[in-house]
């Protein structure tokens, strides 16, 4: 077992002791998962429990604030043809791994800003073909 490409893996803590976790519950839910952490033996106790609430509200704020920004769209017309873009795009430089945020307007405008939004895109792509690929795998047998 691995985790996925990308993931920022909870530190210390190995992949197999994570899905014995899961496997453990009645159903794989992330609500099952955070519940069976509150004990002090589970593997993911201190990931979810050693800093304080407030800590993890503040996250929780970053976090619903980013899928606010996420769902803007605005609809942009080339062409005749138009297409909805979102308005604001979180792009991380293929050599730095750093990222920011974006507005489309300031993407279109920098080629290397473009460059790596586009590179993001194809990351995507192929992180996605991937998966429906191994899904056929399966149903092939």
């Amino acid at each position: 077992m691995n985790w996925t490409a990308g993931f920022h893996a909870p530190k210390g803590i190995k992949v197999e002791a994570v899905a014995e976790a899961v496997r453990a519950q009645s159903a794989p839910t992330p609500t099952l998962l955070v519940s069976g952490s509150r004990r002090k033996s589970h593997v993911l106790h201190d990931e979810f429990w050693g800093e304080g609430d407030k800590v993890w509200a503040a996250r929780a704020r970053l976090d619903r604030a980013r899928k606010i920004i996420g769902a803007i769209e605005e609809t942009i017309v080339i062409g005749g043809k138009s297409i909805e873009v979102r308005v604001v795009e979180f792009v991380r430089d293929p050599k730095s791994g750093k990222g920011a945020w974006a507005t489309m307007t300031d993407i279109m405008a920098d080629r290397e800003l473009l460059d790596a939004y586009m590179a993001d895109v194809e990351a995507a792509q192929e992180q996605a073909a991937a998966k429906v690929s191994r899904v056929r795998i399966l149903l092939r047998g």
